[in-house]
């Protein structure tokens, strides 16, 4: 029997570092573990590109992120968010309304 599926979001104002830099630890620690059951993915208020300083010291550590996109927050990617976690104050005070039953953590 297989597990079910835990969707974790991650939301920064723009998507460029803080929070590609968690869904890039998330990803290759939840490989690392073994958690097949775990989705991550991250989102901004607004889309401002990656930051390439994320993407050296990613590199540095040994997380790959170059191949993640700056991606404004979507309806739907609400919707499938079983935990919405806010990476700085901005997207904690401008975080949309969430679904009933997704968990919110700043």
């Amino acid at each position: 029997m297989s597990s079910p599926v835990f969707h974790c979001l991650f939301l920064c104002t723009g998507n460029s570092c803080r929070s590609q830099m968690a869904e890039g630890w998330a990803r290759e620690l939840g490989q690392q573990m073994g958690y097949d059951w775990l989705r991550v993915a991250s989102a901004g208020i607004e889309s401002h590109g990656l930051n390439p300083r994320a993407i050296a010291v990613m590199k540095q550590a040994g997380v790959d992120i170059s191949n993640q996109e700056s991606t404004r927050l979507t309806d739907e990617m609400l919707n499938r968010a079983d935990l919405v976690i806010t990476v700085c104050g901005h997207a904690d005070e401008h975080c949309p309304l969430l679904p009933p039953g997704t968990r919110k953590i700043h």
